[in-house]
């Protein structure tokens, strides 16, 4: 058992940076379908940044909302981000010209945020990453036979919900994230 257990957990460090590997490489292909999207000077600008994906999901949000445009309370609903962190968010994507802050008219007090055509290109390129992985991955375990897949998911659900389990909304707090429920 100790042997099958060092091998998973080897096996799952390796997959965690293959999977980081992957999204550079389809990041760069992505980045090359939109990259005549935007004028040259701001897109070498980005190259040189490192933004997380909190910040892409701020863009992907504001980019899907009908009008485009939305309110930090809006974002603190859809987010998993304390009101700190999603200023610091905000601050970063509007000093790259990825998002700009403005007034409502009618409310001076609510700050209304929006996507600058360079925050929609990005947010489109981090979509089609998204796109581009989830297909690859369905490619990829079209090979599989169901029940592997199955048993696989089994294995993983039995061993997070051992003697030391972590409740799914401890974990959602820890990792900063929304997943779906895998219990």
């Amino acid at each position: 058992m100790d042997n099958k257990y060092k091998e998973l957990v080897a096996t799952a460090s390796v997959f965690a940076v293959y999977v980081q590997e992957l999204r550079k490489r389809l990041l760069k292909e992505a980045i090359e379908t939109y990259i005549d999207t935007v004028p040259f000077e701001s897109a070498e600008k980005l190259m040189n940044k490192k933004f997380n994906h909190s910040e892409m999901q701020i863009l992907n949000y504001l980019e899907a909302k009908p009008d485009k445009t939305g309110t930090y309370q809006d974002l603190l609903k859809a987010m998993p981000f304390s009101q700190g962190l999603l200023s610091r968010y905000v601050k970063r994507l509007a000093a790259n010209d990825l998002l700009i802050r403005f007034h409502n008219k009618e409310d001076l007090k609510a700050v209304l945020l929006r996507n600058t055509e360079l925050g929609n290109a990005v947010a489109l390129v981090h979509n089609d990453l998204h796109e581009r992985e989830e297909a690859y991955f369905k490619m990829v375990l079209n090979n599989v036979p169901a029940e592997k897949i199955k048993d696989t998911l089994e294995t993983l659900k039995l061993l997070m919900g051992g003697p030391k389990a972590i409740s799914e909304e401890e974990l959602n707090t820890l990792s900063g994230m929304k997943p779906k429920s895998a219990f």
